[in-house]
């Protein structure tokens, strides 16, 4: 049934997101990251696209900034000094920073497994 929805709406898929080419395949082929649709597994095939290994390394080099300023943000709210004499929207502004590096920090972490997996 899945197979074929997308053969029905293949020609509008491809114009929609720009791609050369819908494919059915049983596996997905290698360099390639997968988005699971409800019952469906889309593949985009990337390989070709971007440098898989240097994409990787500029994850890995996010991922570590983002775990040094959740580190920095810590470190700050567990000082005694700093949380009583800060106003409370700094206090505020911290959490916020910090909460926001962990979502960063968690796409960056999905990206990079499907690159890994990809490569």
């Amino acid at each position: 049934e899945t197979e074929q929805r997308l053969k029905t709406y293949q020609s509008l898929v491809e114009r929609l997101a720009r791609l050369e080419s819908v494919t059915i395949a049983k596996e997905a082929p290698k360099g390639a990251i997968r988005i699971v649709i409800d019952e469906a597994t889309a593949c985009l095939d990337i390989a070709a696209q971007i440098d898989i290994k240097a994409e990787i390394a500029r994850l890995e080099k996010e991922i570590a900034r983002h775990k040094g300023d959740i580190e920095g943000i810590a470190k700050k709210l567990s000082n005694e000094g700093f949380v009583a004499k800060a106003p409370p929207e700094v206090i505020e502004e911290q959490h916020t920073r910090r909460a926001a590096a962990e979502t960063a920090m968690t796409k960056l972490g999905d990206a990079l497994v499907q690159l890994r997996d990809a490569g």
